[in-house]
């Protein structure tokens, strides 16, 4: 899905399937880690969405916080 607008618009739009693929689990679990509270998230309806320069924080901010094993 391509956004081609300018401006604020210009953040891509996700749906769990390509929270799936990005994350790479199954679409399954992409719907379970999207219903976490601290997941960014829009609910219109039954569809989720998701920012993708969102899921890039989570993303960040997620790995910041687990501690890293050390070998």
């Amino acid at each position: 899905m391509e956004n081609t607008h300018n401006g604020p618009l210009n953040n891509k739009i996700l749906k769990p399937k390509d929270v799936a693929n990005i994350l790479g689990c199954s679409l399954n679990r992409a719907y379970r880690i999207i219903r976490q509270k601290d997941f960014p998230y829009k609910k219109i309806g039954k569809r989720y969405f998701i920012s993708h320069d969102e899921l890039e924080k989570w993303i960040n901010s997620y790995y910041s916080q687990s501690p890293v094993k050390k070998q």
